[in-house]
Parts: structure tokens; sequence; C-alpha cells
């Protein structure tokens, strides 16, 4: 699950600096997609560092695009 996402922030960073927005919404819902997939893995079970892991790359993610959300969330 780290892994994925800190590949995903890379993958952020580069597309933001391309200027590539598409890959944005993709990569956010491939993210999404991850989360479901780790809560099955565990059955209910997570890991609390990694679920904050998780909000915080999210919210880096979608803080070019909805900052007022993100800095409220934060």
């Amino acid at each position: 699950m780290i892994n994925e996402i800190n590949s995903a922030l890379a993958q952020a960073k580069a597309s933001f600096e391309e200027m590539k927005y598409k890959e944005i919404i993709v990569l956010f819902n491939h993210l999404l997609g991850i989360k479901e997939s780790y809560a099955l893995a565990k059955g209910g079970d997570k890991n609390p560092y990694i679920v904050a892991k998780y909000v915080e790359a999210i919210l880096s993610i979608m803080n070019p695009i909805a900052p007022h959300f993100c800095q409220h969330v934060w």
C-alpha cells in the first residue's frame, strides 16, 4: 500500500508539471480503488499509519485543484 501511494505521488507530481490533468483524474480513481482493495485485504483491521498516509496523499494530489477543501480537511 505504501509503495502504491509513493508511486502515485511521484506520478501526480510529474503529471502536474507536464499539465496532464486527465492523468491526475485517472490516478485519483486508481487511489480510490487501492483503498477498497486494502480494506478488503485487511478485513477491517487497518493500520492507522497507512490510513493517515493515504489521506495525506489524496489531499496532496487534490490540493492544486481544490485548495480550500484540502486545507479545511488538513
